[in-house]
């Protein structure tokens, strides 16, 4: 029986295809050499950002001595349960527009900064979702660590609470 996706459904399949990383980097490598492409995972970045950034400068042939923040977050996220954070975030918001003109962009930002890091928190997903979530890529990581040649396993294993 057919019927009209929902915008749900259509948003939940958008989602699953976005991480479908094999077929997507798999496309690079049908028109590219292998020397002419650098893939970099989250999770490098994430545990070495200092030799990652410089590999890939190496990689880009820019000077890898070249000065990069490499502790600056950007774009944090995350839930809070604090009322006042939630006000502050709330848009449209009178009194925050209204003072955010006589507050310089640099002082907003270090607020801005520290009430994200003492406020939010990023939740945690249940393992019941994640072994859903890994069954269901499961194939696609098995592709993607075959074509990086790049060990994965950690992609495809639930860390117990």
């Amino acid at each position: 029986i057919w019927h009209e996706p929902t915008d749900d459904f259509v948003l939940r399949r958008n989602y699953f295809y976005s991480g479908l990383y094999h077929q997507h980097i798999r496309r690079y490598f049908d028109h590219f050499q292998k020397d002419q492409l650098k893939v970099i995972l989250f999770d490098e970045l994430k545990n070495n950002p200092e030799k990652t950034i410089k590999e890939t400068l190496e990689f880009l042939e820019v000077d890898p001595d070249f000065p990069i923040d490499s502790q600056a977050q950007h774009n944090v996220s995350g839930v809070t349960n604090s009322r006042f954070i939630k006000w502050l975030y709330k848009k449209p918001n009178f009194w925050v527009d209204s003072i955010r003109g006589f507050i310089p962009k640099a002082i907003r930002r270090q607020v801005e900064i520290l009430l994200r890091k003492r406020s939010f928190q990023k939740p945690r997903m249940k393992n019941s979702t994640r072994r859903r979530i890994i069954e269901a890529y499961r194939s696609e990581i098995e592709a993607l660590e075959a074509l990086l040649d790049k060990d994965l396993s950690g992609w495809l294993s639930v860390k117990d609470d």
